[in-house]
């Protein structure tokens, strides 16, 4: 066999590979959650907020210097996006978090912790038989200049709190906490 002919053969063997590879359907794939959806709850959450005209007074401590204000968002997606964007339902993540339930009369609290390095360490929910009631968030991210922790909060009655540090190193401590309550 000569030459010419095996490297026609490979390069169509290779065409063919990739022709078939190529041709495969995105939508055959079928998205699960395997964990608790944060974003699918803070979407529901801002139209929820967002059709009730819902207002908040919003307190932001940074420091020492400290303001309170009262308004009502135009946006509630991109006032809870800090929130919705800790969702674990990632295909990297999917067995990185474990799960621990505790089971009350009246509600159910359901914890998601992770000791990977992964920036969302754990989400706290306290749901009853109408729905979730709170969540709580633990976030964590560090590399070799840079070092933030955040504890998010909310209170689908009430209104959600983060509280912030950042660390950038040769640089003092930046502390913060905004807190808001739905009016």
């Amino acid at each position: 066999m000569s030459l010419k002919k095996t490297t026609y053969r490979i390069t169509s063997f290779v065409f063919i590979l990739l022709h078939l590879s190529c041709n495969k359907s995105v939508d055959n794939r079928i998205k699960t959650n395997t964990y608790f959806s944060i974003r699918d709850f803070f979407d529901t959450e801002s139209k929820r907020l967002s059709d009730s005209k819902t207002s908040v007074r919003k307190t932001i401590m940074k420091g020492d210097t400290f303001e309170e204000i009262k308004l009502t968002p135009k946006n509630w997606q991109e006032e809870l996006v800090i929130f919705s964007e800790c969702d674990i339902n990632k295909p990297a993540w999917v067995r990185s978090y474990s799960l621990d339930s505790i089971v009350k009369p009246d509600y159910t609290i359901v914890t998601y912790t992770t000791v990977e390095n992964i920036p969302v360490k754990k989400i706290i929910l306290v749901k009853n038989k109408t729905g979730v009631l709170s969540v709580s968030i633990e976030k964590n991210t560090s590399n070799l200049i840079y070092e933030s922790s955040q504890n998010l909060i909310y209170s689908a009655k009430n209104g959600y709190e983060i509280i912030g540090e950042q660390k950038v190193y040769f640089l003092s401590p930046n502390q913060y906490r905004i807190s808001t309550t739905f009016l």
